[in-house]
C-alpha cells in the first residue's frame, strides 16, 4: 500500500511541475513587451520599461507557454509604446 501511495505521489509531482507553469507565461509576456518597447524605439538596447500587470486570462484561454506570453506581450508594448 505504501508503494501505491508513494508512486502515485511521484506521478502526480512529476506531471504538476511539466504540464503547467504560469511563471513561463509570465516570463514570456515580460520578455516580449521588453521586445516591443525596444522594437519601438528602433533599438536594442533601450532600457526596458516595467510591463503592467498581466491578469489570469490568458491562463484561461489556454495560453501558457512561454512564446505564448512572448507573442501577447510582444503585441502589447507595440501597442502602449508605438504611435
Amino acid at each position: 500500500m505504501k508503494k501505491l501511495f508513494f508512486l502515485s505521489l511521484s506521478i502526480f509531482l512529476f506531471l504538476s511541475s511539466t504540464i503547467y507553469n504560469p511563471e513561463d507565461y509570465d516570463e514570456g509576456y515580460k520578455e516580449g513587451y521588453c521586445e516591443g518597447y525596444r522594437d519601438c524605439k528602433g533599438t536594442p538596447y533601450a532600457s526596458c520599461v516595467i510591463p503592467p500587470y498581466i491578469n489570469n486570462q490568458p491562463y484561461i484561454n489556454g495560453l501558457q507557454e512561454y512564446k505564448d506570453g512572448w507573442k501577447e506581450g510582444f503585441k502589447h508594448g507595440q501597442k502602449d509604446h508605438c504611435r
